[in-house]
């Protein structure tokens, strides 16, 4: 339902320290090569590291507007510096990616249950240190083809390259992609499960995530030169924490695909397992990254989400052409958005009120494995 949180009461008890061990141990290092829209300014080597960030909703209620414009000195929307906190992580991977789930538009903005969301957020998501932003949704429709427009429009004076959502058959056979400074190709791929019932403006208006198509795209994305392809899929059951058979359905069929190299969900507003299928990286669902929901009108998890990181090894082939990408590990950053300010930060390296307590139910929801761990920030 995508519904705002009413006021909770604040709680204050000071959480037992059942994530000692988990905070005693150091973030993995950080990998030396910067990512980069640009192309490739020196040679680059054999075998390069490849890390990529994605994370939940970006779902702007009304708090959540008037917190940006309170930080903009109630002269602009400072989307930015909600999201600063988790900047730093964002900006350490090669290729970021954001998922806004609400159409951007001017004029007044709106909450749930038809989204309208200030263009400043586009700004407000290159600032933090996004690349590319996943668009389709079931709210992706809320203002119809007006919002789409707007919403590109927004997007592309920000220099955020979407998917998701089109004006054009043109447009939706567009696939951005992420070149990084070592050269390598990431394309990323957007669709959704629903919108609202709301009928297709036209075919193209929004990509819905029908497995042939997703494959067609995917395999178009590899054609043209990707040397990794990402799929967001927008769908689940709202505040389930675990995957609906559709969602599982589409994962396997999808983590089976030479063409596809990791699967990132959304839509659920809680945190979704994090697994591995033939070999392939899927992240269920990321939960909220920045919302009004709380356990006062939600999910208990729904005030928190993470972000996922995919860390690979991109290695050149012997023609001298393009990488071989292949995901060696998962780690994941458990996110919480504090309240008042609804400022997004890593959880476990918060003191903010229920910032741990939030974290813990994340990793108990999300798991860990040899390969898939969460991680400070």
């Amino acid at each position: 339902m995508d519904r705002p949180s009413r006021p909770a009461a604040t709680t204050t008890a000071t959480l037992a320290v059942a994530l000692s061990a988990l905070l005693a141990v150091p973030s993995p290092a950080v990998p030396s090569t910067p990512r980069s829209a640009r192309p490739a300014t020196t040679p680059p080597r054999t075998a390069v590291p490849l890390t990529i960030v994605a994370g939940g909703d970006l779902l702007v209620h009304g708090p959540v507007w008037r917190a940006a414009w309170s930080a903009g000195a109630e002269r602009r929307y400072a989307f930015a510096r909600l999201l600063a906190p988790i900047s730093p992580t964002v900006r350490r991977a090669h290729v970021a990616i954001c998922h806004l789930e609400t159409p951007l538009t001017p004029g007044p903005p709106r909450g749930y249950p038809t989204f309208r969301t200030p263009t400043a957020l586009a700004d407000g998501v290159r600032r933090t240190g996004y690349d590319v932003c996943t668009t389709a949704s079931n709210h992706s429709l809320d203002a119809g083809t007006h919002g789409i427009t707007t919403t590109r429009r927004a997007a592309a004076r920000a220099g955020v390259p979407l998917h998701g959502i089109a004006r054009s058959a043109e447009e939706r056979r567009a696939i951005p992609v992420v070149r990084t400074r070592s050269g390598v190709r990431v394309a990323v791929l957007s669709y959704t499960e629903s919108t609202n019932g709301i009928p297709l403006p036209r075919p193209w208006s929004v990509a819905l995530a029908r497995p042939d198509e997703i494959l067609r795209d995917a395999r178009r994305a590899r054609a043209r030169g990707a040397d990794a392809v990402v799929v967001n899929l927008h769908a689940g059951d709202e505040y389930r924490t675990t995957p609906s058979a559709t969602q599982r359905r589409l994962a396997g069929i999808l983590a089976r695909s030479p063409s596809i190299t990791a699967v990132v969900g959304q839509h659920a507003h809680v945190p979704q397992p994090i697994t591995w299928i033939a070999g392939t990286p899927v992240a269920y669902g990321a939960g909220n990254l920045l919302s009004n929901q709380s356990p006062g009108c939600c999910h208990a998890a729904s005030q928190g989400g993470y972000l996922v990181r995919i860390r690979s090894t991109a290695r050149r082939r012997a023609t001298g052409r393009g990488f071989v990408v292949r995901p060696r590990r998962v780690e994941y950053v458990p996110t919480f958005v504090t309240r008042p300010g609804y400022r997004v930060v890593p959880a476990l390296a918060s003191r903010a009120t229920g910032a741990r307590e939030s974290a813990r139910r994340t990793i108990a929801i999300v798991g860990r494995s040899a390969r898939i761990r969460p991680v400070i920030r």
